[in-house]
């Protein structure tokens, strides 16, 4: 019999880090996973209130949580891990030191909003997609425009997870189209930099690191890692969002809901590259790189969970002024298992705004004298946030028959997953498909 293999799976998200183990040497057509570890990352660092920033020291201390725990569970098994795939947010940016990696920027999310609407129209037009705030490229504008000294400290940039493959392999970063068109100025078809319209604006493009196919080998470690050995192969760090849908195998008629902090809906499409660009599209809906120079037809909304919190949040700051006691937890739990009946209230979640409209905001309407009570409210809001994300598809979803519903919010909020069921009544709902962005990467296959 054929030695038992692994692969090694990591998510640096946003609010935490997720390691899964899976065995390829099985006789089911997925991998299985053999053990899962997930921890908080509490990297946020509060500051300005437009800067968005987390502390990679904190976010590296999650993933080594992580690892002792698959370290632990597996003994001396994890000597079979024969390769290591990474994925996480893609948009963020940070930046380090070639000759000492540790020294690095702080991580400027995807959240962060210093790139106002104002400085980004003084930036190069791209040809390719429209920047935002939050886009690695724009920060880096906004960077070498504002704070120049800090980009003269570091001569390496990447997104997370693109660091964390440049720190376990060494060498110059690597980063995938996942990755760089996330960040935007990046051509597709020809898989390069928007070199030439970059320096129209005096971007640092030194910096811009060498990209490569989803699935292409980023390096390979330089030493033992929590007792996976030296010399395993690493691959090139993917998108969250692309691995995360990739964990569901779906199929032409199918479609992935994902509700974290954000939230997305997403397709595969069979267009290539060259074709994908005949396709009219609404401004909420962005076609990104996928797998096998395939595309993924996607509405990625600011507004997920995070606007479920905010109103908790809310709620429990009011709640305090009479109760001081009361906790976060006990709030969240009274919304969500409120018995509430059926409500006209409609609730638009643009509480940050969307990037295809910067301007919009939420608003709560069609409020009857029924409707004041934190259950009515929670549950507007949680079909607002679904409902968001079927306005904002449009007709991309007219075909679609299956939905995977995934992410932490679903997972937590069973309001939300009751909101979800109504508002695609017409659709298959599957909750209990493993849509998991760290088992996802696992599934891609090598390609170089």
């Amino acid at each position: 019999t054929c030695e038992m293999t692994y692969t090694l799976g990591i998510d640096i998200g946003t609010t935490s880090s997720k390691v899964v183990v899976v065995n390829e040497n099985n006789e089911l057509f997925c991998p299985q996973i053999i053990t899962s570890h997930s921890y908080a990352n509490e990297a946020d660092i509060v500051g300005v209130a437009q800067y968005k920033e987390q502390s990679v020291g904190k976010i590296l201390s999650s993933l080594d949580r992580c690892m002792v725990g698959v370290k632990g569970h597996l003994g001396g098994n994890v000597e079979r891990v024969h390769r290591i795939a990474i994925c996480g947010q893609m948009h963020g940016c940070v930046l380090w030191e070639d000759c000492d990696i540790t020294n690095t920027s702080n991580l400027v999310t995807w959240q962060d909003a210093r790139c106002n609407e104002e400085f980004i129209s003084s930036l190069p037009k791209s040809k390719h997609r429209i920047s935002s705030e939050g886009f690695g490229c724009a920060t880096l504008f906004w960077l070498s425009r504002n704070t120049p000294n800090v980009l003269d400290k570091y001569d390496c940039c990447g997104t997370i997870s693109d660091y964390v493959v440049t720190m376990l392999c060494g060498g110059k970063p690597i980063m995938t189209s996942h990755n760089a068109y996330s960040w935007g100025y990046f051509d597709c078809d020809s898989g390069k930099w928007e070199r030439e319209t970059l320096t129209t604006g005096d971007f640092p493009t030194q910096l811009l690191p060498h990209v490569v196919t989803p699935g292409s080998i980023g390096g390979h470690l330089t030493q033992d890692w929590y007792g996976v050995k030296r010399d395993t192969p690493v691959l090139a760090a993917m998108g969250d969002l692309q691995c995360s849908v990739r964990s569901c195998d779906i199929g032409v008629t199918e479609a992935v809901i994902n509700v974290s902090t954000s939230a997305q809906i997403s397709k595969v499409s069979i267009l290539l590259y060259k074709r994908v660009k005949n396709v009219i599209l609404t401004a909420s809906v962005t076609s990104l790189p996928y797998f096998d120079r395939h595309e993924l037809l996607t509405s990625a909304s600011l507004n997920g969970g995070a606007v479920f919190a905010a109103y908790v949040t809310m709620m429990t700051s009011w709640t305090r002024q009479f109760a001081p006691d009361v906790t976060v937890d006990d709030v969240y739990a009274r919304i969500i298992n409120a018995d509430e009946a059926e409500t006209e209230m409609r609730f638009l979640p643009a509480l940050f705004g969307e990037r295809h409209d910067p301007h919009l905001r939420a608003a709560l309407n069609n409020i009857g004298h029924c409707d004041v009570t934190i259950g009515s409210i929670g549950r507007a809001i949680c079909r607002g946030i679904v409902q968001n994300l079927r306005d904002m598809f449009g007709v991309c979803g007219d075909d679609v028959t299956r939905i995977y519903v995934c992410g932490g919010a679903f997972n937590r909020n069973q309001l939300l997953r009751h909101e979800a069921a109504i508002v695609f009544s017409d659709k298959d709902l599957c909750f209990d498909k493993n849509c998991d962005a760290a088992y996802g990467a696992t599934m891609v296959d090598v390609t170089s």
